[in-house]
């Protein structure tokens, strides 16, 4: 079946009492959010995007930072599965100093994972990830984790 949902939120985030007397002070955070999920058989695919959106006092105009990720995960067997995920992290540019960069360094990640269902409540994971930023001082960083995963 086909899931999809549409979300929006926007909310004061910055303290009256940081705000210069003379500015104005509807300082907010404003996120919009899709997301969709479909499955079939053994299948298993989902999806998100997300914009954020902050005003600041002194920075015009306002800092966005925008994410999105796709995963799958199939069973290939009723106590085994495999997955897979492929998420970006981008931001707004802001202009300075004759130069123009993002506020923040973008993240490119990929992740791939297994997992074994020993019992219906307890349910083995291992996953490798490599992540990429586009600055910084870690431009480059790769995870292996193992989980083991009980509820009742």
């Amino acid at each position: 079946g086909l899931i999809a949902g549409v979300s929006a939120s926007r909310g004061a985030w910055l303290s009256d009492a940081v705000v210069p007397a003379d500015r104005d002070r509807a300082y907010r955070q404003e996120a919009v959010a899709v997301d969709a999920e479909y499955s079939r058989d053994r299948w298993l695919v989902r999806g998100e995007f997300i914009r954020s959106r902050w005003r600041l006092p002194a920075i015009v105009p306002a800092l966005t930072a925008r994410t999105g990720f796709v995963e799958g995960r199939v069973r290939v067997h009723p106590r085994v599965f495999v997955a897979a995920r492929l998420d970006r992290l981008d931001f707004s540019e802001l202009a300075g100093g004759g130069a123009t960069q993002t506020w923040d360094a973008p993240v490119t990640r990929v992740e791939a994972g297994a997992g074994w269902y020993f019992r219906r409540n307890l349910v083995g994971k291992a996953a490798w990830q490599h992540n990429w930023r586009d600055g910084g001082r870690e431009r480059e960083r790769r995870f292996a984790s193992a989980q083991l995963l009980f509820w009742f």
